[in-house]
């Protein structure tokens, strides 16, 4: 994914995003730019415990015989 990120003249920030995610997004200022950010990444921190716990989830309810496993951990 490419970003492009600038400010305009009258101090509002722009963020045009391409590849598998797009779109343009228009902040009025920094300090809401700034609140969008911190929501991604709380975001990004709970989707990724998400992940891990449901592939945990996953390996729990698995028919795979544990010495198989065990083989993809060496």
């Amino acid at each position: 994914m490419n970003v492009e990120l600038y400010q305009t003249d009258d101090d509002q920030i722009h963020l045009v995003l391409h590849g598998e995610g797009h779109g343009e997004l228009h902040f009025r200022d920094f300090s809401a730019f700034a609140a969008f950010i911190k929501k991604c990444y709380d975001f990004v921190e709970c989707y990724e415990g998400f992940i891990e716990a449901y592939a945990n989830l996953l390996m729990m309810e698995t028919p795979i015989p544990e010495p198989f496993l065990d083989a993809f951990d060496d």
